[in-house]
């Protein structure tokens, strides 16, 4: 049998230090990267809720999401899209968003969620 990595991976420096989530998620926020990195946790959730579906697992999975990235269109089309393709995934995807996000969303965004 085939071993896989299952270790998370992290954002690192040119000279290999590990950037923590908070760190590298102020670092470039405001530059539209929080968004595509948002978009690409979403579509990896959607591929695997869909295996948990087929293994017939009803299991809830949880999104951490930047709050900037539900201001931003190129991720509201992948958000609508992985719902359209995938309906189901609509009842099992907890949202996370951090509180100083949620106090600062404005209307569009909680339109959004």
């Amino acid at each position: 049998m085939k071993s896989r990595d299952c270790r998370s991976k992290r954002q690192a420096s040119d000279d290999g230090l590990e950037y923590a989530a908070d760190d590298l998620a102020g670092a470039i926020a405001g530059t539209g990267l929080l968004a595509r990195i948002d978009a690409a946790k979403l579509t990896r959730t959607a591929a695997v809720a869909d295996r948990l579906t087929q293994r017939g697992t009803g299991a809830s999975l949880f999104a951490n999401l930047s709050g900037e990235s539900l201001a931003d269109n190129t991720f509201l089309d992948v958000f609508a899209d992985t719902f359209v393709e995938q309906a189901p995934l609509c009842a099992r995807l907890v949202l996370s968003f951090a509180q100083s996000d949620l106090r600062s969303f404005a209307d569009a965004q909680w339109e959004a969620v």
